[in-house]
């Protein structure tokens, strides 16, 4: 997974680090700021199985 936009969100240089802690970040993208501006995803920093692990 070394090339996932998630687990490795530098790798896009459109993609912004807003906020981080320990387990997650708070990403935006300057590509995908159409819809809402000022919107992103919460992204955990370890990858499970299912949304409950």
């Amino acid at each position: 997974m070394s090339t996932c936009p998630f687990c490795h969100p530098t790798l896009d240089p459109h993609q912004t680090i807003i906020a981080e802690n320990d387990s997650c970040y708070f990403l935006m993208h300057d590509h995908e700021q159409d819809i809402l501006v000022g919107s992103g995803v919460i992204v955990p920093k370890a990858h499970r199985a299912t949304t409950f692990d």
